[in-house]
């Protein structure tokens, strides 16, 4: 066990590590945000371009660049109150480009560090310095000012025909099958003009991470949309191959980007923040080139990691446009969350009140936050053939009992904590050998990925003999494939994750019993929303878990309580639909039609609130900070 390996180590209060790394991440941000808006790089930033933007951009920044760091801490003091003594190995810092700053707000003065030396060459300078998306910004220049001089021309970009309207714009992530959760899963029922949105795919690899590449083309233009690439593809996709106009800048990014240029920094940290600075300047210009190139209004992007879609919101944010956000990781734990500055939106879409709430209470953009329900719709009939002949086998085999298991990612937490592998070993072997001893009991189990059972080779022959009884089934691939479809085929379901599993939410909330094993501690943290739910619906046990289960299997009436949501589920999901994507598909089309209009965007969001709270109630503009109607509004 080294020092720095998380493993299943906890705090005083038997809660992971995780949430102390969640804690000193936050406060670490928080500091260096608080030391850079005193220098006048920072102001002109945040007085030239969205000042909430550029303090998220940093914000995120310095917590998901601090992540190993803040760990290193929490460890470096788990072991002082655990073992009594101090450690011998000190915490090494390299390969961090604000270590002046992180002397300044060091936030634990008795853990000992020092900064290891590093490689000063020009050459390694430029590299760290230089982001991957600014490397890619670069190598586009400089092949394009080659090509132009070779040719003698200027760059002729790809070329569209929109119909006149303004533009929707999607970032190809999570794929484009419908039956799962797909980038499309507003598209449905809209009205929305498919030949006034376009699809833009970051790399060759999202492609082929979802299905054939052909494939996610062929779905994309059968939906009637237009495409691009931003890598360079010489086989396939050459001619949807997009790259900025180098002639083309926004008069403010040009103007900030000169005035600091001749700054002159103070110290090391603003001379630090001068090189970041002119590194977001840069990739701001890139997405303000696409988006003013395709006219686009209004932008959907699910990444949350990393700083690229605070940037795209910059440039969106400076031609007048709107950014749309809708949860996808199911927001808790307020501000020390892992959902750390990863919603810029100008418009967020939440399920229910609970989930509103809770994005209230973190440090995301919070502009204008509506109710949609759950977001990605009824399954298809091939789906649902597939879910009804699961359940068909299983009950056929005796089950009187299934249940639906939902795991997360696992391992053995050297540098980051997840769900601990001899942990999710234990939980998946308690319930396969329930199936095995039981004949009335039947499984079927949704895992996040494959690799979860790929990476449990010591339970490979037990699922075995489990599916080999009729009453077990192993969803194949789990990959996207959506909880609510598979729902059906259980009684209730059990999740296991490292924070409270928002696959558990979705499966409760398409009307499934559900039940959380809190090996984690999360009740703890966050035990107010949710204080009727202790050993009902969360347990910390997983003995008393396992023997609630097999009490209900007996008798249902012995606890009738158990993973019983009914009496809340109003306040996770207030439709019960499952339209919650033709609602908010719905809502971009009154986006593009007040952009058509051309209204500005102040006025088009707040007619698209109007126009929303007319048609589902006004307690579903949850919050906003629009401006009042001058207009009349027309649905």
């Amino acid at each position: 066990m080294g020092l720095y390996d998380f493993e299943n180590k906890r705090d005083k209060d038997g809660n992971l590590l995780l949430y102390s790394a969640l804690k000193m991440m936050n406060n670490i941000s928080n500091a260096c945000l608080i030391k850079l808006r005193k220098y006048e790089i920072y102001k002109k930033l945040v007085n030239d371009l969205d000042h909430e933007y550029v303090e998220m951009y940093f914000d995120k920044f310095f917590f998901e660049e601090c992540r190993e760091l803040a760990g290193k801490i929490v460890l470096y003091k788990w072991h002082i109150r655990n073992r009594g003594t101090e450690p011998n190995e000190i915490i090494k810092v390299q390969d961090i480009s604000w270590v002046s700053l992180l002397k300044e707000v060091w936030p634990e003065p008795s853990v000992k560090w020092q900064v290891q030396p590093s490689d000063n060459s020009s050459i390694h300078h430029f590299k760290f310095f230089m982001t991957e998306k600014s490397q890619e910004i670069y190598r586009h220049f400089k092949r394009r000012e080659n090509e132009s001089k070779k040719l003698g021309c200027d760059y002729q970009s790809v070329k569209f025909d929109f119909n006149g309207r303004h533009v929707i714009a999607i970032n190809l992530a999570e794929g484009t099958d419908l039956s799962k959760r797909s980038d499309l899963f507003w598209f449905p029922n809209s009205g929305i003009d498919p030949a006034s949105v376009i699809v833009y795919i970051k790399n060759r690899n999202l492609l082929d991470k979802h299905s054939k590449a052909k494939d996610v083309i062929k779905e994309i233009e059968h939906c009637g949309f237009k495409w691009i690439t931003l890598f360079q593809d010489n086989n396939d996709f050459s001619e949807h191959y997009w790259q900025p106009d180098i002639n083309v800048c926004n008069s403010s990014i040009d103007s900030i980007n000169k005035r600091i240029k001749i700054s002159q920094p103070t110290d090391k940290t603003e001379k630090w923040l001068k090189d970041k600075a002119e590194d977001m300047l840069k990739n701001i210009n890139y997405w303000y080139s696409f988006f003013n190139e395709f006219d686009v209004k209004i932008h959907h992007d699910v990444t949350e990691h990393g700083v690229k879609n605070i940037e795209k919101n910059i440039a969106l944010d400076l031609l007048g446009g709107c950014s749309i956000g809708k949860v996808r990781s199911y927001p808790t734990l307020g501000r020390e969350s892992y959902l750390y500055c990863i919603y810029p939106n100008d418009v967020f879409f939440c399920y229910g009140n609970d989930s509103a709430e809770h994005h209230l209470e973190t440090n995301n953009v919070h502009r204008n936050i509506l109710l949609s329900g759950y977001p990605y719709g009824n399954a298809t009939d091939k789906v649902k053939k597939e879910v009804s002949d699961v359940r068909k086998t299983i009950k056929a085999n005796g089950a009187k009992l299934v249940l639906l298991l939902i795991d997360e990612m696992h391992s053995m937490n050297n540098s980051v904590q997840v769900v601990y592998t001899p942990e999710i070993k234990r939980f998946y072997e308690y319930f396969l050998h329930w199936v095995l001893d039981d004949k009335e009991v039947g499984l079927v189990i949704k895992s996040k990925k494959a690799a979860v059972f790929e990476n449990l080779p010591e339970i490979h022959i037990l699922l075995e003999k489990a599916q080999s009884t009729g009453r077990c089934h192993n969803v194949s691939p789990p990959e996207r494939k959506k909880i609510s479809d598979w729902v059906e085929t259980a009684d209730l379901a059990v999740a296991i994750s490292c924070v409270f599993s928002g696959a558990l939410m979705e499966a409760v909330i398409s009307g499934c019993r559900g039940i959380f094993y809190d090996f984690p501690g999360y009740y703890s943290k966050e035990d107010g929303p949710y204080a009727w739910i202790k050993n009902e619906v969360i347990f910390r046990n997983l003995d008393e878990m396992m023997e609630k289960l097999k009490q209900y299997k007996n008798d249902p009436s012995r606890n009738p309580g158990l993973g019983d949501w009914s009496a809340h589920i109003n306040e996770l999901d207030p439709f019960g639909d499952g339209r919650g994507g033709e609602r908010i598909g719905t809502y971009m089309r009154w986006l593009q039609e007040g952009f058509d209009e051309s209204f500005d965007r102040a006025f088009t969001i707040d007619r698209a609130n109007k126009l929303y709270s007319n048609y589902w109630g006004e307690d579903k503009v949850y919050f906003t900070e629009a401006t009042k109607l001058t207009q009349p509004v027309n649905g």
